[in-house]
């Protein structure tokens, strides 16, 4: 059973689907079951892109993904802390 879902992905598809283009940020899940970028590799998308590529998948295509560890590399030391800790932290939202 699902106990929760990634809603700020699928509303990044809706709003982009409706033709208003999205620039979406995110990581793999922390606090919870399935975060943007495990939902995006689990559908196919290449998640670890430059920016010249994000730029042009967000002109091609209407929406385009920036991987937090790609875009803040420094972040990644903050991982395992974060999932440590097991709650949500102002740097989840």
């Amino acid at each position: 059973m699902v106990r929760n879902f990634n809603v700020s992905t699928t509303a990044a598809f809706v709003v982009a689907g409706s033709g208003q283009p999205v620039a979406k940020h995110g990581n793999r899940a922390m606090s919870s079951s399935s975060g943007s970028a495990d939902v995006l590799e689990e559908i196919g998308a290449t998640i670890e892109l430059n920016p010249k590529q994000v730029e042009q998948c967000l002109s091609e295509t209407g929406f385009a993904f920036m991987f937090a560890q790609t875009f803040h590399p420094s972040m990644k030391f903050a991982a395992i802390p974060r999932k440590e800790l097991g709650i949500r932290t102002f740097l989840t939202f």
